[in-house]
């Protein structure tokens, strides 16, 4: 990370120090990707992930909901040994609960400018501080056809430590940073699958 500019315990306030100091508004989502692309290396990546889950004022105590966007290490998925490939810290929009688990769209399965082209499309979905998805039109609808690969089922009790729900004015941050860490397929792979399952 450069230095002297993400001065905050956590790196959502650390960037919206930054945009406020700017004077950009709190929906900038453009700004936030060139300011993020800026001011994180690659070989900060892990230690962003663990300020991430380490973030006291953003830890949601297990107690998930549908519409919140949350990020997690998830380590150890249930069928590891036969997945082509998984995420071990994803960002889910979650989209339905159960009692043990939880179904979701993860983000990073999606190449980072065109993620951040549907997230804003999903803008219109926005409730407060949620976003409530019409999951059964949305996939027989072709313009959210990128999803297919995205959308993930996971077991609560798999999850490591803490999940940190992202709240609405941090979405912009989140969706922006470059947090995935897959495992068995490099992530260009994954980004070209992808594209390819929603041109099948």
């Amino acid at each position: 990370m450069a230095k002297n500019k993400l001065t905050e315990d956590s790196i959502f306030d650390s960037f919206q120090k930054l945009r406020r100091d700017a004077n950009v508004p709190l929906d900038s989502f453009e700004w936030f990707r060139k300011t993020i692309n800026e001011n994180i290396r690659v070989s900060k990546v892990q230690h962003l992930r663990d300020q991430i889950i380490s973030d006291p004022t953003r830890n949601s105590k297990r107690r998930l909901f549908e519409g919140f966007l949350y990020f997690f290490f998830y380590n150890e998925p249930e069928y590891k040994t036969t997945l082509p490939f998984y995420d071990t810290f994803p960002l889910v929009l979650l989209l339905s609960r159960e009692k043990s688990s939880f179904f979701g769209i993860n983000f990073h399965y999606i190449p980072p400018k065109r993620r951040l082209f549907m997230f804003m499309q999903l803008q219109k979905y926005r409730q407060n501080n949620r976003i409530m998805l019409p999951y059964s039109k949305m996939i027989k609808d072709k313009k959210w056809k990128i999803f297919k690969s995205c959308f993930r089922q996971y077991n609560i009790k798999r999850i490591q430590g803490n999940c940190i729900n992202i709240p609405a004015e941090d979405w912009p941050i989140a969706i922006n940073l470059p947090v995935e860490r897959f495992k068995k397929v490099g992530k260009k792979a994954i980004w070209s699958n992808t594209l390819t399952e929603e041109m099948s």
